[in-house]
């Protein structure tokens, strides 16, 4: 939260329909996106999300100097995205700006350390602007008479951005060993087979050496179901991690479902394949024109253990890179395929040698009628003999 205090002047709430004010917010955190030192690889575009922008306008008219108590909680801030990330800034109405807001956010940097993600002073504003994976933001103003908690602020500006998503890398309680997830094309090729089969049920193969994985066994998988309309990966993966609202890491028990949560977050599990096939019929569910989605972990999580280890953030890292919280390896994050692998179960009815005799059939067969045809005129031109 960031304060600035100078004479009061009265003025009007802007939000979630201004679009010269939409416009502003999302330029300005773009823009500071980009003069990141050292550059990013893997920084988002920035994007206006309106529902974000209601969570932001309800909670600033509340006139709380204070986060929103809500944040963690699935569904209670944004239909998708569970935690949200926020931004507060609160100071006289005479001097505030968007940019001059984000600027204050961003001007933190000077207490970041980069190399060692540690902050000599306040600086979780500037990393949530910065923040690479988050992609979404909607933020209000409100003008308040006073504000709770703030003392001696009259008529103040009371500016709240909120931000999405964060899933790996934002658990609570935090991770000290989750491990960054890679793309894997041998476990795609497993959820693409098993996907195209459009049964609503978990694929049978995934503890049979080799048959799911040529390196991982047993392989991990997530389910998602539903009408075409409604499928995003976005969707399909938050519907997952929202699972969080049924499981209780201290007893490591759920409340309902909760294992396509604890896989997400499991943090051995390193590698991702997905697919989706798109159904006109689901067996073993009701759904038609379905959209199925699924993806295979490798290795598996969802023993019975916790998903992973508690304490700061990449303490278990075994002095791996930190990155967004999460322990990177560039050897272990190569994406490697074996180009010659894929499940037998899917493999087609006819194989190679089948291939090859289909192939082969019409020349035998011209072959044959031509010899059929020629046989009788060689007979005829040949010499008798005596």
């Amino acid at each position: 939260m960031f304060w600035r205090q100078m004479e009061p002047q009265p003025t009007t709430d802007r939000g979630t329909e201004d679009a010269k004010f939409i416009e502003d917010c999302v330029r300005a955190h773009n823009t500071f996106r980009s003069k990141v030192n050292p550059p990013a690889s893997n920084m988002f575009r920035m994007s206006w999300d309106a529902a974000l922008a209601k969570t932001a306008k309800a909670w600033a008219k509340k006139c709380k100097f204070k986060h929103n108590s809500y944040l963690k909680m699935p569904g209670k801030v944004h239909p998708t995205f569970t935690p949200v990330g926020e931004n507060i800034w609160t100071g006289t109405a005479t001097i505030f700006s968007v940019d001059a807001a984000v600027t204050d956010w961003f001007n933190e940097v000077k207490s970041y350390d980069f190399n060692t993600r540690a902050c000599a002073d306040m600086c979780g504003h500037y990393t949530q602007v910065v923040w690479a994976e988050s992609y979404k933001v909607g933020c209000a103003v409100h003008f308040c008479s006073t504000v709770e908690n703030f003392p001696g602020l009259f008529r103040a500006a009371h500016f709240v951005c909120d931000y999405g998503p964060a899933f790996r890398s934002g658990v609570n309680p935090p991770a000290s060993n989750m491990l960054y997830m890679s793309w894997d094309p041998d476990l795609a090729k497993t959820a693409k087979a098993w996907a195209k089969k459009c049964l609503f049920k978990h694929n049978t193969y995934l503890k049979d050496p080799g048959q799911a994985h040529p390196k991982f066994t047993p392989v991990g998988e997530n389910l998602w179901t539903g009408s075409l309309s409604h499928f995003t990966v976005q969707a399909a993966i938050t519907s997952w991690y929202n699972e969080v609202s049924a499981y209780n890491y201290a007893t490591n028990n759920c409340r309902g479902t909760c294992g396509h949560y604890t896989q997400i977050v499991w943090a051995t599990s390193y590698k991702v394949g997905c697919a989706v096939h798109f159904c006109p019929s689901v067996a073993y569910s009701s759904i038609t024109k379905a959209a199925h989605f699924i993806c295979n972990y490798g290795p598996a999580g969802n023993y019975p253990v916790h998903p992973y280890k508690t304490g700061a953030a990449c303490s278990d890292c075994n002095g791996e890179r930190c990155a967004s919280q999460l322990c990177q390896n560039a050897e272990r994050d190569k994406v490697i395929s074996d180009s010659r692998w894929r499940p037998d179960w899917d493999r087609p009815a006819c194989d190679e040698y089948c291939i090859t005799v289909i192939a082969l059939r019409p020349l035998l067969l011209i072959l044959i009628i031509l010899a059929t045809w020629l046989l009788p005129k060689y007979r005829s031109i040949a010499p008798a003999s005596e």
